[in-house]
């Protein structure tokens, strides 16, 4: 990554912080959150090594985000169609649920895809 790569995705992760920050303010009963990763979140996550497989059409890229928490921000992967707007109870179990995510979990739900008709939803699930 050059410098101003580099540079570039430090002000785009400045932004989705801000824009954490402002959901919680707005939202003080809720600890966790989870959304839809931005594309800044998911370039960091590659850079890193987090994420290296494709990303099977059938799951999106989620960050779960745990207010006052010094590593309060998880990545991984749930159906595409999963809905965010959540419970607390809910958020913090996707949150425990995301945190578990690895490219091995998109090896997985990949062969289960293959292995599944395509009408099947597949991704993280809080069961």
């Amino acid at each position: 990554m050059t410098p101003a790569q580099a540079q570039a995705l430090s002000k785009g992760l400045d932004r989705v912080r801000a824009a954490d920050d402002l959901f919680f303010k707005r939202h003080p009963h809720q600890r966790d959150r989870i959304r839809r990763a931005y594309a800044e979140e998911i370039e960091l996550a590659r850079y890193r090594g987090i994420i290296t497989r494709p990303i099977p059409e059938c799951l999106r890229v989620f960050v779960g985000v745990r207010a006052s928490s010094p590593n309060g921000k998880v990545i991984g992967f749930l159906a595409a169609d999963t809905e965010t707007d959540l419970s607390q109870e809910d958020a913090a179990m996707i949150f425990c649920v995301l945190k578990s995510h690895s490219d091995e979990t998109l090896i997985k739900f990949a062969a289960r895809k293959r292995a599944t008709p395509s009408s099947s939803k597949i991704g993280g699930s809080a069961a």
